[in-house]
């Protein structure tokens, strides 16, 4: 019997690794496809002293991403989520969340 219990909890971990697996793959499919080809860009501004969590809720709130969630995963998974900075950002849906992400770790701000 208690070989039966180790193998089902073998089975279940197993099957929450290729599940985590499969959900972070499709997340970074998500992040690398533009959300609105052709839409036109906005300017985001984005406050001093804002996190991952702040960038992609404000992101999201603005139209520029589809998901704060796979922008946070994204940029966490890559090593950005310290290095996102403040700043006036001309970005749009016609980018995708990579995109997005990767300039304002850059901090390539709007030219003026």
């Amino acid at each position: 019997m208690n070989r039966r219990i180790w193998w089902l909890a073998g089975g279940g971990v197993a099957f929450a690794i290729v599940v985590a697996a499969a959900g972070f793959a499709f997340a970074e499919r998500l992040a690398t496809q533009p959300w609105r080809p052709g839409a036109p860009p906005r300017v985001v501004e984005i406050p001093v002293g804002y996190g991952l969590d702040e960038v992609g809720n404000l992101l999201a709130r603005e139209g520029v991403i589809r998901s704060s969630f796979v922008f946070q995963l994204y940029a966490w998974r890559h090593g950005l989520n310290e290095q996102l900075q403040a700043g006036e950002y001309e970005l749009g849906p016609g980018m995708s969340s990579a995109e997005i992400a990767d300039r304002i770790a850059r901090g390539e701000v709007r030219p003026r």
